[in-house]
């Protein structure tokens, strides 16, 4: 009796060895895959981030800024040279000794008082040969000033004669109303002011520029720019916009 109790005791306990090493082996199948599936998961989320930066510099990079190169009519002197590219739509001879940085946002209404005041007096520095002026159009107040901001480009890249009174119209044009503008209001707008030219309009119709003056904007904060307008002379930062008598008076000292 006892020999068979022993025999007994002995299958039980072979069985249950048999039912814990099967448990074992499927619980480390079990850890085996919930191990892989973390291990998948963290590839994926890696590839979605490499992924997502990778748009995002192909974004950036796909970004192109309008190109012109040519000549205007500023206050009644021919032969101004006018280029766009980069950041900015620079105006002026190459040679002046005097070098004009102006951020600016077209739904700044700072912005629309300055060049209201101090826009005709940088045209006839411009003019004179005194200076040569770098329009850096940039967004800070609202969704009008990349509006606005894409139609100028499409003008001084395509009818560039007609930018100083589009650039100074679309200031003056800012309003609660014209925030709520789309491309085609821009088109119409740019129509009355004498910008015929069809592949012009179409450009603004088709807001091409837009990324570019949010590229500007990330440029221009990175580079320290905080606000509008922003006036640097030769490169030196001013503490704040310089009105019609100061600024001539800081040319005049900046041409030494």
């Amino acid at each position: 009796m006892a020999k068979k109790d022993s025999q007994r005791i002995a299958e039980i306990r072979e069985k249950a060895n048999l039912q814990r090493r099967a448990q074992q082996k499927a619980e480390k199948r079990k850890t085996i895959i919930i191990q892989a599936s973390i291990g998948v998961g963290i590839l994926i989320l890696v590839a979605a981030v490499v992924g997502g930066i990778l748009i995002a510099n192909n974004n950036k990079a796909t970004v192109v800024p309008p190109s012109a190169d040519g000549t205007i009519t500023v206050s009644g002197t021919a032969g101004i040279p006018l280029t766009v590219g980069d950041t900015s739509v620079t105006v002026g001879k190459s040679n002046a000794p005097v070098t004009l940085d102006i951020y600016e946002d077209y739904s700044c209404p700072h912005c629309a008082d300055y060049e209201a005041a101090v826009g005709p007096t940088i045209l006839r520095l411009i003019a004179s040969g005194e200076v040569v002026v770098s329009y850096h159009p940039i967004q800070i107040v609202t969704s009008y000033g990349v509006a606005a901001g894409s139609a100028a480009a499409c003008v001084a890249e395509k009818d560039a004669q007609n930018w100083p009174i589009f650039h100074s119209a679309l200031f003056a044009n800012h309003s609660q109303t014209s925030d709520g503008w789309g491309a085609s209001d821009f088109a119409a707008f740019a129509s009355t002011l004498g910008v015929t030219d069809a592949d012009t309009l179409s450009c603004i119709s088709d807001a091409s520029y837009s990324d570019w003056i949010r590229s500007n904007t990330d440029a221009a904060r990175a580079d320290g720019v905080s606000s509008t307008p922003s006036l640097f002379i030769n490169g030196e930062a001013q503490a704040s916009p310089l009105g019609v008598d100061d600024l001539i008076a800081a040319v005049n000292a900046a041409k030494g």
